[in-house]
C-alpha cells in the first residue's frame, strides 16, 4: 500500500508501494463519497503535482489537518493510493482494503452532504440540526462504505464545515437505525459471528457505480477473495462470490470436530457453575502474572492431582482473559477428556484450537484452505492429519497478522492419544514472542522433561497444593455461611460430593447391570434423559423420606447434580469396558480424601434451629436459584457425614424405587428376541406373497444399482409401499446413519406388521399401532422439534409397534397397557416443571422449491407446510407445486425429474433465481438458532437430509394424489423426511416481492431426459416409417422407393431424438 504524507511545506507526496508489514507506520485512513470522475485527485494528479483546483483536493487538505491534529504523518485515500491503471494493483488493493481499513489508527467519514450550522441557544434541548441530513446522507447508502464503518476500530464523522459531529460509538443507535446493522457488529464484534445472510442483508439498500463492485465490495464482510472481472456482470460475481464463501464455509465445518466454548460450558454447568471466589487468587500469583505480563514468559503448565480443581480455574482464568485482553489479541483454547474420544487425542486438540483463531481471524483460514481445496475433509482425518495440522498451525503461528495469542490447553494428562507428539509441538511453537502457552495436568514427570520446564522466566511451572487452604479461604469468604442455595450448591460442587454420590450409584451392583443392558437397547441420549428424570424423582423421594434438615440437603444434591451423574453414566457406558476399571478406581481412591475434607468442614455443624442466612449474602448470591419444585428453604442447608449420606442413600425406599424403575423401563431380552423372530417371520411372509415378477425386477434392480461412494454408506430398506428402497448417506457418524438406518427400517416393519393384523379399511394407521406416538414437526424454531408427548422409556422401535392396540398418547394419557414407569416418570416430569406438557405453538414454515422452467430459467414455487404432518401430505403438495412450475410443450413431455439438488440460492422477484451453492448446501447452524430456518436434526449428522432416489419415489407415488393400499393405509404416513428437509419458518420469501436480491435455502429438483417417453416415440416414429414404406410398396408398386422413403424417414427421427436427448442431458 501507498500512504500520503503532507511535508513541512504543506505539499503532498506519495511513499514507496510498502510491502512488508512492519513498514507500514501509524496512518488515517479518508471514508467520503466519490464525486464525478473528474472532480477526483488521481494517482497520476499526485504523482505530477497536478490537481489542486479539483474538488477533491479538498478532502485530501481535510484529512491531512486531522490527522496532523491527532499526530499522525500518513494518511491514505482510496481516490489517489491506488494506480487503477495497473490490473494487479487494484486487485491487490481489492484483496487487502478491508485489512488497511482495519488496522487503521483513525477513519475520517467526510459526510459531503451534511452541513453543522452554529448552535442557537435554545438548541441545547433540542436533536441536533445536522442530524436530519445525517439520516439522509449519500454515504450510508454506497456499498464501499459498508466494510469502511466495520473494519476500523475507531470511526469519527465530520461535516462539510470538518466539524467533528461523533464517532461510531457514540451514534451507534443512529447508525443502527439507520442501517440496521447489529450493536454487536458496530461495537468491533468478529464478523464471522453473523450469518452469510445476514451479513448480505446489511447490503441491501447500497449502491455502487459499477454492478460487478456490488459482490467486491463485500469481500473484507466475509473475510473472502475472488478476482475482479470488470464485465462479467453483477449475476456472475456474485456467482462467484457465493461460490467461494460456501467453499470457506464447507472448511470450517470439516475442521470443526467440536467447539471448545462448547465443551467449556458443558463442564462449567456439569460442575455446578463457576465461582469467581474459586480461582480469583490466581490472578494475584507472581508466576501467572509474570507469564501473562512478560514477553519473555511464553509458557506456564500448571499441575497438581486429582481434585485439585485445575479445570476449574482455567475456565476461570480464559474468562479473566477474554474480558482484559485487547481486541487486537487472539485467545483459543481445548479441554482434553480421556473418557470422549472426539477430545482425547492430539489431531483433536489441534483442531479445536485453530477453530476457534479461525473464528476469531477469519483470514487465518487461508493457511488451512490451501490443502483443503485438494483434499476435502480427509486432510483432517485421514492417516496424516497430524502431519498437516501442524504444519498448518505453524504457518498460523507464523502469519505476520497475527497478534498476541493464548493457548491453552487443559489435562494433558487425559490426552491419552498422540500425547508426546503434542508436547514436542508446544515446546518447539513457544519460540514465537506473539504466542504464550498455558498447560494443566496432573504431576507428570514425563510432561516437565518434553515441555523442558526450567523456571528461568520463559517457561513457568505453578503446582496447586493441598487443597485444604483453599477449602479454608472458601468458607472464611462467606460462602460457606451465606444463603441456603448458593451455600450447598458450592460446597457440594468445590469438594467433589457429586463423585462421592455418583460412586454410590456405580458401585450399586444391581443399577450396574442394568446400566450395562441398557446401552445394548437405546441411544445414549435417550437414557441420559430419562435417567436424569427419574434422579429426579429418586431425588423427591429420598426428601420424603428424610428425617431431619442434614437428609433433606443430601436429596437437595442429589436434585442438582441428577443432569451430571446421568451423562457420566452415559459417557461410561457408552465407551470402551476397559474404562470403566480405571474410572471406578479413580472414585474409590478419591473417597477417603473427600470424606475428610467433608469431616473437617462440617465440624461445627448446625442445629435444625439455626439459621444460616449471613448478613453479608450479595445479591448475586440470592438470585442465585435453581428450578422450582417446591423444594423447601429449609432443604438447602450443610451435608451430613459421608458415613451417614452412605446409609441413608443406600438404604432408602428411594434407591430400591430407582432399581425398580430401572428394571421396568429396560426391556426385556426374552421380549425382545422374541419380537425380532416375529419381525423376520413377517418379511419372509411378505416376499413369498410377492408375484414372480416383483421378486425379477427388485433382483435386477439390485443388480444394475451403482457403486457406494467413497466415505459413504447404503441403506436398504423396504418402503411401505413394498418397493425395495436404497439410498446413500454420508457415513462421517456412524451412530447417527445408524439411527436413520433404524427409523426407516421401522417404517416397512410397522407396515407390515399392520397388514398381518389385516386392519379395516378406512382407519387411521396411527390409531392401530401399538404404543405408537406420532410426532408432529410442528416446531417453530431451532433445535431439535417439539412433541406433545414425554417417553421415558427405553424401549426400542420394535417394542413400540408390538402389544395391544390403543389409541394416541394424547388422547389416552392413561390407557391400559401404558407402562407405569413411564407414567411415574412423566407425571414426576411434569411435577418438577409445575405444569402439564403442553405442545409448542406454531409458526408459519415453508418449503422452499426451485424448478427450471427453460434452459437457463429457475424459478422459485414456496410452498405452505404449517399444516402438515406426514411425508405422503408433503410430497403430494411438492408434486403439485413441480406440476405447476415445470415447462410446457416439448419439455413437459420430454423431461422428468432425475436429480435432486439442496441450495442455497438467491432470488429477486419470483421468477429471476440464482444457485449459488450445490449439490448439497442446507442452511447453517446459525439460521436454525435465529429460527429462520428449521430440520432436525441440527447439526444434521447424517448428509443429504433425503437421497435423491427416495425424494423422487415419495413424489412420484403422489402424482394422483395420496394413494392407498388395499388395506386402507396411508402411504408414507410418517413424518421421517419432513422433519430432515430444510424449511424457511417465519416469513416467506416471495411475500415480500421485494426487487433486492433475498437468500434463501430450499431444494431443486433437476430434469432430465424421459427415456420412456424418447423410446415410445421413436418406437412409433418407426412403426409410422414402416407404413408409409407398406402403403407405398403397395399402390406404387416400387419396392426401392417406399423403402428408400421409410430409410429417409427413420434418419429424420434419429437425428430428432437425439437431438431432443442431448439438448435436455445438457440443460
Amino acid at each position: 500500500m501507498r500512504l500520503v504524507r503532507r511535508s513541512s511545506t504543506g505539499k503532498f507526496s506519495l511513499t514507496e508501494d510498502l510491502v512488508a508489514e512492519g513498514t507500514i507506520p501509524p496512518y488515517a485512513v479518508l471514508s467520503h463519497t466519490w464525486g464525478a470522475d473528474t472532480e477526483e485527485v488521481t494517482f497520476e494528479d499526485l504523482t505530477n503535482g497536478t490537481g489542486k483546483d479539483k474538488p477533491g483536493y479538498e478532502k485530501i487538505r481535510f484529512c491531512a489537518e486531522q490527522a496532523r491534529q491527532d499526530d499522525l504523518q500518513y494518511f491514505w485515500i482510496d481516490t489517489c493510493c491506488i494506480n487503477k491503471a495497473d490490473y494487479a494493483e487494484l486487485s491487490q488493493a481489492i484483496k487487502s482494503m478491508f485489512r488497511w481499513y482495519h488496522k487503521a489508527t483513525r477513519c475520517y467519514v467526510y459526510l459531503s452532504d451534511v452541513s453543522s450550522p452554529p448552535f442557537d441557544t435554545n438548541e441545547e434541548f433540542n436533536p441536533p440540526l445536522w442530524e436530519s441530513n445525517f439520516r439522509k446522507s449519500r454515504w450510508f447508502t454506497r456499498g464501499w462504505t459498508l466494510q469502511e464503518l466495520l473494519a476500523p476500530s475507531s470511526v469519527e464523522f465530520f461535516s462539510q464545515e470538518w466539524e467533528r459531529l461523533g464517532d461510531k460509538e457514540s451514534l451507534r443507535q443512529q447508525i443502527h437505525k439507520i442501517t440496521g446493522i447489529p450493536d454487536l457488529a458496530l461495537q468491533g464484534a468478529p464478523l464471522s459471528q453473523f450469518s452469510v445472510n445476514e451479513r448480505l442483508s446489511w447490503k441491501e439498500h447500497r449502491q455502487t457505480k459499477l454492478d460487478e463492485d456490488r459482490a467486491y465490495s463485500l469481500l473484507g464482510i466475509f473475510d473472502v477473495y475472488i478476482p475482479p472481472i470488470y464485465g462479467e456482470g453483477m449475476g456472475g460475481a456474485f456467482r462467484r462470490l457465493m461460490d467461494e464463501i460456501n467453499k470457506l464455509e464447507k472448511c470450517i465445518q470439516d475442521l470443526r470436530l467440536t467447539d471448545p466454548r462448547d465443551d467449556k460450558k458443558r463442564i462449567e454447568d456439569t460442575k455446578g457453575g463457576l465461582l469467581k471466589d474459586s480461582y480469583r487468587w490466581i490472578l494475584e500469583n507472581s508466576d501467572f502474572q509474570q507469564w501473562r505480563d512478560d514477553q519473555q514468559s511464553r509458557l506456564l503448565w500448571i499441575k497438581g492431582d486429582p481434585g485439585k480443581g485445575k479445570t476449574m480455574l482455567l475456565c476461570g482464568i480464559i474468562n479473566e482473559l477474554n474480558k482484559s485482553m485487547t481486541k487486537t489479541h487472539l485467545l483459543s483454547y481445548f479441554f482434553c477428556q480421556a473418557t470422549d474420544s472426539r477430545i482425547n487425542n492430539a489431531t483433536a486438540v489441534l483442531r479445536g484450537l485453530i477453530y476457534l483463531l479461525v473464528d476469531q481471524q477469519p483470514s487465518l483460514i487461508s493457511h488451512i484452505r490451501k490443502k483443503h481445496d485438494h483434499a476435502g475433509r480427509a486432510l483432517f482425518n485421514d492417516a496424516n492429519a497430524w502431519v498437516a495440522l501442524s504444519e498448518i498451525f505453524t504457518n498460523i503461528l507464523r502469519d505476520p497478522s497475527l497478534n498476541i495469542t493464548y493457548l491453552i490447553i487443559d489435562a494433558l494428562d487425559e490426552c491419552v492419544v498422540g500425547l508426546p507428539k503434542l508436547l514436542d509441538f508446544v515446546q518447539k511453537s513457544r519460540v514465537s514472542s506473539r504466542v504464550k502457552w498455558l498447560v494443566s495436568s496432573r504431576n507428570d514427570t514425563n510432561i516437565e522433561r518434553i515441555l523442558q520446564l526450567d523456571n528461568s522466566g520463559a517457561k513457568l511451572s505453578l503446582e496447586l497444593e493441598d487443597d485444604d487452604t483453599d477449602i479454608e479461604s472458601f468458607v472464611d469468604s462467606g460462602y460457606g455461611t451465606t444463603s441456603e442455595t448458593s451455600s450447598v450448591y458450592s460446597i457440594a460442587n468445590a469438594l467433589g460430593a457429586r463423585e462421592d454420590i455418583l460412586a454410590l450409584l456405580l458401585q450399586d451392583e444391581e443399577l450396574q447391570i442394568l446400566f450395562s443392558s441398557a446401552f445394548e437397547k437405546v441411544s445414549a441420549s435417550k437414557f441420559e434423559n430419562s435417567f436424569r428424570i427419574m434422579l429426579s424423582q429418586f431425588a423427591r423421594e429420598l426428601r420424603n423420606e428424610a428425617k431431619d434438615r442434614r437428609e433433606r440437603s443430601v436429596a437437595y444434591v442429589v436434585r442438582t447434580i441428577a443432569g451430571y451423574v446421568s451423562n457420566f453414566i452415559c459417557k461410561k457406558y457408552g465407551t470402551e469396558t476397559d474404562m470403566r476399571a480405571k474410572e471406578m478406581d479413580q472414585l474409590s481412591s478419591q473417597l477417603p480424601h473427600k470424606r475428610q475434607l467433608l469431616e473437617r468442614l462440617l465440624n461445627p455443624t448446625l442445629t435444625d434451629t439455626e439459621d444460616l442466612h449471613h448478613e453479608g449474602t450479595s445479591a448475586e448470591d440470592q438470585d442465585y436459584e435453581v428450578e422450582e419444585d417446591n423444594w423447601d428453604e429449609n432443604d438447602m442447608v450443610s451435608l451430613p457425614h459421608l458415613e451417614q449420606l452412605e446409609k441413608f442413600v443406600t438404604n432408602s425406599e428411594a434407591m430400591n424405587n430407582l432399581q425398580r424403575d430401572q428394571v421396568t423401563a429396560k426391556e426385556s431380552p426374552e421380549i425382545q428376541e422374541q419380537e425380532q423372530t416375529i419381525a423376520h417371520q413377517m418379511l419372509d411372509t411378505h416376499d413369498q406373497d410377492q408375484p414372480p415378477w416383483w421378486r425379477l425386477k427388485n433382483t435386477l434392480q439390485r443388480f444394475t444399482r451403482p457403486s457406494v461412494p467413497m466415505g459413504y454408506r447404503r441403506l436398504e430398506w423396504t418402503c411401505d409401499c413394498g418397493e425395495e428402497m436404497y439410498g446413500d448417506y454420508d457415513n462421517r457418524d456412524p451412530v447417527a446413519v445408524e439411527k436413520l438406518a433404524s427409523i426407516l427400517q421401522r417404517q416397512a416393519c410397522v407396515t407390515r406388521t399392520i397388514e398381518k393384523d389385516s386392519i379395516r379399511p378406512g382407519t387411521n394407521r396411527k390409531e392401530n399401532i401399538s404404543g405408537y406416538k406420532h410426532t408432529s414437526d410442528n416446531s417453530g424454531g431451532g433445535g431439535a422439534g417439539s412433541s406433545a408427548h414425554y417417553s421415558g422409556t427405553f424401549s426400542s422401535t420394535c417394542s413400540e409397534q408390538s402389544g395391544s392396540t390403543q389409541a394416541p398418547a394424547s388422547n389416552q394419557a392413561g390407557a391400559t397397557g401404558t407402562n407405569d414407569s413411564l407414567a411415574n416418570v412423566q407425571s414426576s416430569f411434569e411435577a418438577s416443571s409445575g405444569t402439564a406438557l403442553r405442545p409448542t405453538a406454531r409458526k408459519k414454515k415453508f418449503l422452499e422449491l426451485c424448478v427450471n422452467t427453460g434452459e437457463i430459467d429457475v424459478s422459485l414455487g414456496e410452498i405452505d407446510i404449517t399444516d402438515i404432518n406426514s411425508d405422503g401430505e408433503l410430497f403430494k403438495r411438492i408434486y403439485e407445486r413441480y406440476k405447476d412450475l415445470r415447462g410446457h410443450r416439448m419439455r413437459r413431455i420430454f423431461l422428468k425429474p432425475v436429480d435432486v439438488h439442496f441450495i442455497h440460492f438467491s432470488v429477486q422477484g419470483r421468477y429471476r433465481v440464482g444457485i449459488y451453492g450445490q449439490p448439497l448446501v442446507i442452511p447453517p447452524e446459525d439460521e436454525v438458532k435465529a429460527e429462520r430456518y428449521h430440520y432436525e436434526e441440527c447439526p444434521l449428522k447424517v448428509q443429504p437430509p433425503m437421497d435423491y432416489r427416495t425424494f423422487l419415489h415419495y413424489m412420484n407415488k403422489h402424482k394422483h394424489g395420496d394413494p392407498t393400499k388395499p388395506t386402507g393405509i396411508s402411504l408414507h404416513s410418517d413424518a421421517i423426511f419432513l422433519k430432515r428437509l430444510p424449511k424457511k419458518v417465519g416469513t416467506s420469501i416471495l411475500a415480500s416481492q421485494q426487487s433486492t436480491l433475498q437468500f434463501g435455502w430450499g431444494v431443486h429438483i433437476i430434469e432430465g431426459p424421459n427415456k420412456v417417453a424418447l423410446s415410445w416415440t421413436t418406437f412409433f416414429g418407426l412403426a409410422l416409417s414402416f407404413a408409409v414404406s407398406m402403403l407405398y410398396c403397395h399402390f406404387w408398386h416400387t419396392q426401392e422407393q417406399g423403402f428408400a422413403i421409410g430409410q429417409w424417414m427413420v434418419a429424420v427421427l434419429g437425428a430428432a431424438m437425439a437431438a431432443l436427448y442431448f439438448q435436455w442431458a445438457e440443460t
